[in-house]
């Protein structure tokens, strides 16, 4: 059963992005997407109810997801916000941010998700 939530997908590889979309309707009622960190704020800034989860590629062009996250997070203190790395050894990633490692599989992407939404971590 798919939960009333709003995610939104950042990520500038087309095919990453609607895997992860396809993966996460299952999930959540409603799914976001923008292929930029510019998009992704754009995104942020003209949905006019809540967004639960932001999922945000750290790479991408033109604005870094850390920079996104910190935008993001400015404008929408409840939001939680996650670091999509393929990064191994964390380079450049604070201690705190939520990270989710790539590769991953669906089924794990899912449930961290399910993780990250349910209580007490989930957005109110």
């Amino acid at each position: 059963m798919r939960s009333p939530c709003v995610i939104l997908v950042i990520d500038d590889e087309e095919m990453v992005r609607d895997v992860m979309i396809a993966a996460l309707e299952t999930e959540c009622q409603t799914i976001l997407y923008a292929a930029s960190g510019e998009e992704g704020l754009k995104v942020v800034a003209e949905h006019a109810g809540r967004i639960d989860l932001v999922l945000t590629d750290l790479r991408l062009p033109g604005m870094h997801g850390l920079e996104v996250r910190k935008r993001i997070l400015q404008e929408r203190a409840d939001t939680k916000v996650v670091v999509l790395s393929g990064n191994t050894y964390g380079g450049g990633i604070p201690t705190g941010v939520v990270t989710i490692q790539k590769p991953f599989t669906i089924q794990q992407l899912r449930a961290r998700v399910r993780e990250l939404l349910t209580p007490p971590y989930a957005a109110t």
